[in-house]
């Protein structure tokens, strides 16, 4: 966050606090009222100076993160190396993707009845061609069984500790609708479609776009913006960000009871649901039909959209 920044939101919070006694003496309050108001709005206003703060502070670490993440992609030659592999699903409930740098798509197919990996891994490097093609072909796509019903895949043996500048995986994962799925990564770019299972992202900095779930859903994010659509008897939606925008469509029908929250930025709902504000922080709460499934939606600095599935 720049020196500059920090003064103008300095600068806001003073100007409240300015505005603050001038409205209370022009509605006439009295001095007792006149002070709780205005301790509401000052602490109101030191804490949305405190948000901005720390959202400047998360930007600042996005766009380094991007800027190395990009950097690694001009500089140098790019060496790929591509794959692909199929997996038997006879006992398997889950199927768990981790990686550090890449995309993530996860589609869903009605014919499948195993599973489909098809990976890209990418080297960025200044060394020799064939010493860097040695090294990419180190880096192993594993694949294993946990407990007989988890299929765990990552990559092995990053050969550096600027693994994120030179190296990443991109997946695309085809698996049966009813497969549930865990996602976990640190830069990526994550899109699933048309799954009928249960579903849990969890993320860094990442840009989340989910159509279709079933069940429960969860998604976790840091830094980049969320999108889901496509839920089906829905049991429980429970989405978080830090820094970022989150739009979540729901069956216009459907029996949910929701609870959402932003620190810092806009809450707009489709459905008729119960709006609390006070000082920056906006939330609602209340019922879509009779109730029943749970959404919870929370944003530190970030606007939340919650509107009807078209």
């Amino acid at each position: 966050m720049k020196l500059h920044k920090s003064w103008g939101y300095a600068l806001i919070v003073f100007g409240l606090v300015l505005m603050t006694g001038a409205v209370g003496r022009l509605l006439h309050l009295d001095d007792g009222l006149a002070a709780h108001v205005g301790q509401h709005y000052i602490e109101d206003s030191v804490q949305l100076g405190q948000d901005m703060e720390q959202f400047g502070e998360e930007m600042d670490r996005f766009g380094r993160s991007m800027e190395q993440l990009a950097e690694g992609y001009h500089d140098g030659h790019l060496i790929t190396d591509t794959g692909e592999e199929t997996f038997e699903l006879a006992n398997i409930k889950k199927i768990r993707l981790e990686n550090n740098v890449g995309q993530i798509k996860v589609t869903a197919d009605a014919k499948a009845t195993k599973a489909t990996l098809k990976f890209i891994k990418k080297l960025n490097t200044n060394e020799a061609k064939s010493e860097a093609e040695a090294k990419l072909k180190q880096v192993a796509i594993d694949v294993n069984t946990t407990d007989g019903e988890i299929l765990h895949v990552q990559a092995s043996q990053y050969y550096s500790n600027s693994w994120m500048k030179q190296f990443r995986v991109d997946y695309e994962l085809i698996v049966p609708p009813t497969m549930a799925i865990e996602l976990n990564t640190k830069v990526s770019d994550i899109t699933t479609v048309g799954m009928l299972s249960d579903l849990s992202v969890e993320a860094n900095v990442a840009k989340i776009d989910i159509d279709g779930f079933k069940g429960k859903l969860s998604v976790k994010n840091n830094t980049g913006a969320i999108s889901i659509k496509g839920g089906q008897e829905i049991k429980e939606v429970e989405v978080s960000s830090n820094v970022g925008a989150l739009t979540l469509q729901l069956p216009e029908k459907a029996n949910l009871n929701v609870d959402a929250k932003t620190n810092v930025g806009a809450l707009d709902s489709e459905f008729q649901l119960n709006e609390r504000r006070i000082g920056p922080s906006k939330s609602v709460q209340g019922k879509i039909g009779s109730g029943g499934g749970q959404v919870t939606l929370s944003t530190n600095t970030g606007a939340i959209s919650i509107v009807k599935q078209k």
